[in-house]
């Protein structure tokens, strides 16, 4: 990873080096960020977790109600009172 102005360079081989410096050179502004195809942050081969939503049961959810479903709010609890120690 190189800092190049305010530009970062980052996922550099000897060679994407060397053509973010030519580049440079030629008076030209090099894309910024990820010079292997990654986007952002993102791992190189893709996502890699959190492919699929489930269920505690580890079953996946196939439709847009269990979605609803899993994600609706817990129904609210009745105050406790407070005991006597």
């Amino acid at each position: 990873m190189v800092l190049i102005g305010k530009d970062t360079y980052e996922d550099l081989t000897a060679e994407s080096f060397e053509r973010v410096l030519d580049a440079i050179a030629r008076g030209e502004t090099p894309k910024p960020g990820p010079q292997n195809g990654r986007q952002f942050s993102a791992p190189l081969g893709g996502d890699t977790t959190l492919k699929n939503i489930a269920v505690a049961s580890s079953e996946p959810i196939s439709s847009r109600e269990s979605v609803q479903a899993a994600a609706a709010p817990a129904a609210p609890r009745k105050p406790r009172k407070p005991s006597k120690a």
